[in-house]
């Protein structure tokens, strides 16, 4: 049985949330503010079963396996930013109460000054996870070939993503997927639980 495709849905929370998570771990401890997995992994869950915004299941695709989940993405376009972070913020107030929450909305907001949304024209793919003993296989490449597809429906001109200069795996398989480094970000705002590392913002024209 071949790599399959498919949108995502609430009863993939519990699989994709690690997979999201390990996309980038040092962010997502420091929006979460816990340096503990379990505590993002939480987080992510619950988030992606509610639907809550660029974190909810409604814009993500899951890669199958023999029939398992052993891979997560994300795309979405400038349009969808704004009703994202609506829906984020009612659900960062209700997830971690009125201090929490705005703890949380700042530090999502130092997130938002280093890893940029898409722009005019631009489709960015992101959340990119595959299962540790699933790599080598093609499942990044598949989730991102469906991913690519969805950005040209939309008339889309580019595919951007972030990687972190830590991930040189990651790098490499954008790399041979035809993106290219635009430009190199460095490290942001940090705390004790994470922070915005050092990463490449890299780019490739769905035409």
């Amino acid at each position: 049985m071949g790599i399959e495709i498919r949108p995502a849905t609430p009863d993939d929370a519990a699989v994709c949330a690690p997979l999201m998570y390990y996309s980038g771990p040092e962010v997502f401890n420091f929006f979460v503010g816990s340096k503990d997995a379990t505590d993002s992994y939480t987080f992510l869950e619950l988030a992606f079963r509610e639907n809550a915004g660029e974190f909810g299941y409604a814009h993500h695709l899951v890669a199958e396996l023999e029939g398992q989940v052993v891979g997560v993405a994300i795309g979405f376009g400038k349009a969808e930013v704004s009703e994202f972070n609506k829906v984020m913020i009612k659900f960062l107030f209700r997830y971690f109460g009125i201090l929490g929450g705005i703890g949380a909305c700042f530090r999502g907001m130092m997130i938002e000054l280093s890893i940029k949304g898409p722009g005019a024209g631009e489709y960015v793919v992101a959340h990119i996870g595959v299962n540790p003993e699933c790599r080598g296989q093609g499942v990044g490449s598949r989730l991102l070939e469906a991913l690519y597809a969805q950005g040209r429906e939309r008339g889309l001109k580019n595919a951007v993503l972030d990687v972190a200069g830590t991930n040189p795996r990651a790098q490499a398989l954008y790399e041979r997927e035809g993106f290219v480094v635009t430009h190199t970000v460095k490290g942001g705002r940090s705390s004790a639980h994470g922070g915005i590392v050092s990463h490449y913002r890299m780019a490739k024209p769905l035409s």
